[in-house]
């Protein structure tokens, strides 16, 4: 079920799947018709942005 899916993404091609994903994670700095798509944002590679949405999701 799309509500059960945590999705993340940075780029145009994944706006679709942030919008009905149960959650969309954009990554900070991508355009900002991914970001308006998504429901949060998390930090690029620098600041390990995927391992903290993860933590914060309770993915890990």
């Amino acid at each position: 079920m799309a509500h059960d899916v945590i999705a993340f993404g940075d780029g145009m091609n994944d706006v679709e799947m942030l919008r009905h994903a149960g959650v969309g994670v954009a990554i900070e700095g991508a355009d900002p018709r991914v970001l308006a798509a998504a429901d949060r944002t998390t930090g690029g590679p620098r600041r390990e942005g995927l391992a903290t949405a993860f933590a914060e999701l309770g993915l890990i």
